[in-house]
């Protein structure tokens, strides 16, 4: 789990799940190595709900011990378009004890430019039932500000490698700069 921490506060206010491997073998797997091969098969599916109820079920462990925080889970640009998607956050959160307020689901640009309309639909009967919506990774991925601004997102998170160069590079601070005055951020420790 990794924090996510409010900089005006130095409060964690959440944290998100990330899959991590490890290999008998080799030891840690970097996501970077085994996520997209995955995302690419028909695992993506029982990946997803694995991690959507381990990290609710770790969340509903917390509340009970008075840690009221927010879980995030990457959901993939398969598993939006996915008809049973809602369906089974519905249940995880029920199954769990939880409000919809305590999950947030994160999405890259990529999965909301598939196909528009679904996507949309998708994340409008999220918003409804009170779950968040951020999107991942933003600035690396081909959505505009002006589609981003039509989505009923919550927070966006401003890709790593713009962050990482934004006191070096003035095209990176641009993009911080812009996205931070434009859209709702969060920042991820």
């Amino acid at each position: 789990f990794q924090p996510k921490l409010d900089l005006r506060s130095d409060e964690v206010r959440g944290v998100e799940c990330l899959v991590r491997w490890k290999h008998p073998q080799r030891g840690f797997v970097p996501p970077a190595e085994f996520l997209p091969i995955i995302e690419n098969t028909e695992l993506i599916a029982p990946l997803t709900w694995f991690v959507l109820d381990q990290a609710l079920s770790t969340c509903a462990s917390w509340r009970r011990h008075g840690l009221e925080i927010q879980m995030a889970v990457n959901i993939s640009a398969r598993t939006i378009g996915s008809p049973e998607l809602y369906d089974r956050v519905v249940a995880a959160l029920d199954a769990h004890g939880l409000p919809p307020s305590a999950l947030e689901l994160e999405l890259t640009e990529n999965a909301l430019l598939g196909d528009h309309s679904l996507a949309a639909e998708n994340v409008s009967r999220f918003r409804e039932l009170g779950v968040s919506i951020a999107i991942d990774d933003f600035g690396t991925g081909y959505a505009s500000i002006g589609y981003l601004t039509t989505m009923p997102i919550s927070a966006v998170k401003i890709d790593r490698s713009f962050v990482d160069n934004m006191f070096s590079d003035p095209a990176a601070a641009a993009v911080v700069n812009f996205t931070t005055e434009t859209l709702p951020v969060s920042r991820s420790t």
